[in-house]
């Protein structure tokens, strides 16, 4: 049991959040570069959604 809650929480967070911000932060970055038609057909959703 020990184990296992150690190897989770440490190995968990620490992989998926390093992956995830730097793969968000590129993926936006090159998205906004690449693609805006696609960020504003989000925007356009997401402020649809919001009103």
């Amino acid at each position: 049991a020990q184990q296992q809650t150690f190897q989770f929480p440490d190995i968990f967070p620490e992989k998926d959040k390093k992956h995830e911000e730097g793969s968000v932060e590129e993926m936006q970055e090159k998205g906004r570069n690449q693609i805006p038609e696609e960020e504003e057909l989000l925007n356009g959703l997401a402020s649809r959604q919001t009103s």
